[in-house]
């Protein structure tokens, strides 16, 4: 499902929203899934697209102030995108992530391939599946999540052992959320 239109997402002959013909989205391997791109793309939109709209609005103010003129908004904005350590760390922050300055410095001077200085979402989604998303990783993971529940080496889990796991382990869920009728 690709990602939803908003009033600023400028589309392409194809009807794709506008990043999806970007050289650098293009280039990606592995494509991410449909949801964890919407997801991102929304992120993107309502965080830093409204701030780089509002930076922009900003600048021209002070330039009309600067030459006497009075202000009178655009009706629509494109915005500069610059490609700073404290949007990329926005970013983070709201996915749940934490880097340090230096972090964000070398992802985003990985991730500069036109040499312009933007942080355009196809920049910011190379960023992302370069540093987050290892389809290899996650899977090791969960398989060794299911070893440690599977005792027993039989290559399943029974319901209440699953059960048991899900209560009684170091991240412990709620007994009526797992099913328990009675313990």
């Amino acid at each position: 499902m690709p990602p939803k239109k908003k009033k600023d997402d400028k589309k392409g002959d194809t009807g794709e929203p506008g990043y999806k013909s970007d050289p650098i989205y293009e280039a990606l391997e592995p494509k991410p899934s449909g949801a964890l791109e919407t997801t991102l793309w929304e992120i993107y939109n309502d965080i830093l697209e409204e701030k780089f709209k509002g930076d922009a609005i900003e600048h021209l103010m002070a330039q009309a102030k600067a030459k006497g003129e009075t202000f009178k908004p655009p009706k629509t904005v494109v915005p500069r995108r610059p490609k700073k350590v404290a949007h990329l760390q926005m970013m983070w922050r709201h996915l749940g992530i934490s880097y340090t300055d230096i972090d964000c410095e070398e992802q985003l001077e990985l991730s500069d391939a036109r040499g312009d200085q933007t942080l355009s979402f196809a920049a910011f989604l190379e960023i992302y599946l370069k540093t987050q998303y290892n389809p290899d990783s996650i899977k090791r993971g969960l398989l060794a999540a299911f070893k440690k529940l599977d005792v027993h080496n039989r290559g399943y889990v029974t319901i209440h052992e699953f059960k048991y796991a899900m209560t009684n382990l170091k991240d412990r869920v709620d007994k009526a959320k797992v099913g328990f009728k009675k313990m």
